[in-house]
């Protein structure tokens, strides 16, 4: 499973976990599950990350809280994959 999404920046803090948003059907697609971890790539770094899920966002899109866009350095509708 390989992915490159759209970066939806969330101004929305978790108090430290880092943790991204996928949509139901993008889930589907990569084949995660809600509490996975999957490795986010960007700017030539890389992260674990936790999931959790939405509905109704776009599929190509991921959303990214502030502490994951902060150690990753991610822009707002930058490409990201993820693995």
């Amino acid at each position: 499973m390989k992915l490159k999404l759209k970066a939806k920046l969330l101004d929305i803090g978790t108090g430290g976990p880092l943790i991204v948003l996928l949509d139901n059907d993008a889930a589907k697609k990569a084949g995660v599950f809600v509490g996975d971890r999957i490795k986010l790539s960007a700017n030539g770094s890389s992260i674990i990350c936790t999931i959790n899920l939405a509905q109704d966002e776009p599929q190509d899109t991921i959303g990214i809280f502030r502490e994951t866009a902060r150690v990753l350095r991610i822009k707002n509708k930058q490409t990201v994959t993820i693995t």
